[in-house]
C-alpha cells in the first residue's frame, strides 16, 4: 500500500515537472517573439578594399562604435558607405539624422562622433550609438627626434659607451697621460667621474672596450689584453696570441656552444684569424684583407630563432684603406660577407649602426670629404643600404656626427655624442609608430 502511494507519487511530481518545462518553454518562445532587439552587430566600410580589413568594435553597454587600429595616416574617407547589420530593425537607420539607405555616402574625416539610430523590427525599442572613425593623425613612418638636456661627458676624440644593468658608462682616453677617463650615469643626464683606473699600460684602444660574463676587458696598441671586474683595477691576461681587436660578447647557441669573448688574433705565424676566447683563444677563418679592422660601425642583435649575431660595416681595413664590404657572423669563428657596399657614400670611417624595428640603420661617419649626419637604413640585414627618405631623417641632429654612440630599445633610439666641439649632446628619436598604443 505505502509503496503503491510513494510510486504514484513520484510519476505526479515527474508529469508535473514536465508540464512546467513545457510551459516555460512555451513563454520564453512566446518572450523570444515578442522581443526584437535594436543592437547593431556589424559596422564597417566593406565596399571599400583600403578599409575593408579594419575592423570595427561595437560596445553594446558605453554605445559606441569605434575601429581599434586607425585608419591609415591622411587616409581618404570623405566618400565612404557603411555596411551595417542589426539584430532586428524596420530600416530606420539613421545617421546623424539622415536615412542610412537613402543618403549613406558622408564624409567621415571629421572622426566623429557620429550618431547612428537603429528601431527595432517591431518599433519598439531604438538604440543609439556614438560612431568614431579613427585615422592617424601623425605618419607613423616619420621618425621624430629632439636633443635631451641631459650634459654629456666632454670626451676627446674616441668614446665608448656600454650599459651595465641601469647604470651607463662612458669612456675616452685623456690625451695629456693616456689614461683611460670613465663617467657613468644612471639617468643620462648627470654623469660623474668614476675612479681612476688602475694596472693599465700602453696606447689603450678605447673603442675595443666591451663586457664578456662578469668582467669587462680591453686591449692596448700592442696587442695585451686587460680584464676587470669593476672597471677600476685592470689585471693584464696571460695569452698566446697578440690580441688585434675586441668585438664583444656572442651568446652561446643552446647545447651547441657557451658564451665567448670575440675578437682577432696574431698567430705565431703573422696571420690575422678571427678568434673565440672563452678560457683560450680558439682561432677560426684566417681574416680577408678587406676585413673592418678599425673605426668601423657595428652592431649585436638576435635572430627570431634566439641565435645572436654580430654585424660590422664600414671603416678602415688593415691597410687603412675604406672596408667597402658589411659582414655578419654567429660565432666569431667564421664572417660571411653580406654584401658590396653599392654606393660610394658609405666609404666612411667613424659612423655608428643600431638595430631599431627589425632593421638596421647607419648615422654619420666621415671621409676625405667631410663629415656626414645622414641616416641609412638596411631592409635585410646589410645586404643593400639606402639612404634613408626625408621623413625618416634624425632633423633634431642639425650637425655631422663621427663616432658617435647608440642605444636603441623597442621604443626609442639614443645618440651620445658625435658631434664637434666640446659641448657633448644627446638626441632621442623613435618612429611614430613605434608608440602607437598596441590594441
Amino acid at each position: 500500500m505505502n509503496q503503491f502511494y510513494t510510486v504514484t507519487k513520484s510519476i505526479v511530481i515527474i508529469l508535473s515537472l514536465c508540464i512546467l518545462s513545457i510551459f516555460y518553454s512555451a513563454c520564453n518562445k512566446s518572450r523570444d517573439n515578442d522581443y526584437n532587439p535594436a543592437e547593431v552587430s556589424h559596422f564597417g566600410f566593406d565596399s571599400f578594399p583600403k578599409f575593408k580589413e579594419y575592423a570595427f568594435y561595437i560596445d553594446n553597454f558605453g554605445n559606441q562604435i569605434y575601429n581599434k587600429d586607425s585608419f591609415p595616416f591622411q587616409s581618404d574617407v570623405d566618400s565612404l558607405f557603411p555596411s551595417i547589420t542589426t539584430l532586428s530593425t524596420n530600416d530606420k537607420i539613421t545617421i546623424d539624422g539622415e536615412a542610412w539607405k537613402d543618403k549613406g555616402i558622408r564624409d567621415w574625416s571629421t572622426g566623429g562622433p557620429f550618431e547612428l539610430v537603429n528601431h527595432s523590427e517591431d518599433g519598439t525599442y531604438t538604440k543609439t550609438y556614438q560612431v568614431y572613425v579613427n585615422i592617424h593623425q601623425v605618419d607613423p613612418d616619420s621618425m621624430r627626434s629632439k636633443e635631451i638636456a641631459g650634459q654629456y661627458p666632454a670626451y676627446e676624440g674616441q668614446q665608448k659607451l656600454l650599459q651595465v644593468g641601469d647604470y651607463l658608462h662612458c669612456f675616452y682616453i685623456n690625451s695629456q697621460d693616456n689614461s683611460l677617463v670613465h663617467y657613468q650615469s644612471g639617468d643620462a643626464m648627470q654623469w660623474s667621474a668614476a675612479a681612476a683606473a688602475k694596472g693599465l699600460e700602453g696606447e689603450i684602444l678605447v673603442a675595443s672596450l666591451c663586457a664578456y660574463q662578469d668582467s669587462f676587458y680591453v686591449i692596448n696598441k700592442s696587442g695585451a689584453m686587460f680584464a676587470s671586474s669593476d672597471f677600476i683595477q685592470w689585471n693584464k691576461s696571460s695569452l698566446a696570441y697578440k690580441v688585434i681587436d675586441l668585438h664583444g660578447e656572442l651568446r652561446g647557441r643552446k647545447h651547441l656552444s657557451n658564451n665567448a669573448l670575440i675578437g682577432i688574433v696574431e698567430a705565431s705565424d703573422g696571420t690575422w684569424h678571427f678568434a673565440r676566447y672563452e678560457q683560450s683563444w680558439t682561432l677560426g677563418d684566417v681574416v680577408p684583407a678587406d676585413f673592418p679592422i678599425s673605426e668601423y660601425a657595428s652592431v649585436q642583435s638576435t635572430t627570431v630563432t634566439d641565435v645572436d649575431f654580430i654585424v660590422i660595416t664600414t671603416g678602415l681595413t688593415r691597410d687603412s684603406a675604406y672596408a667597402q664590404s658589411t659582414w655578419s657572423s654567429m660565432d666569431g669563428l667564421y664572417w660571411a660577407r653580406i654584401s658590396n657596399n653599392e654606393s660610394n657614400d658609405l666609404l666612411l670611417r667613424g659612423a655608428c649602426m643600431f638595430y631599431y624595428d627589425s632593421n638596421l640603420y647607419l648615422l654619420g661617419g666621415a671621409n676625405e670629404n667631410g663629415a656626414y649626419k645622414e641616416l641609412y637604413i638596411s631592409e635585410n640585414h646589410g645586404i643593400n643600404w639606402e639612404l634613408a627618405e626625408s621623413r625618416k631623417q634624425l632633423k633634431a641632429i642639425t650637425t655631422p656626427l663621427t663616432n658617435a654612440q647608440i642605444i636603441s630599445d623597442e621604443n626609442y633610439i639614443y645618440v651620445f655624442g658625435g658631434n664637434e666641439g666640446s659641448d657633448k649632446k644627446i638626441w632621442q628619436a623613435w618612429l611614430n609608430r613605434m608608440l602607437f598604443e598596441q590594441k
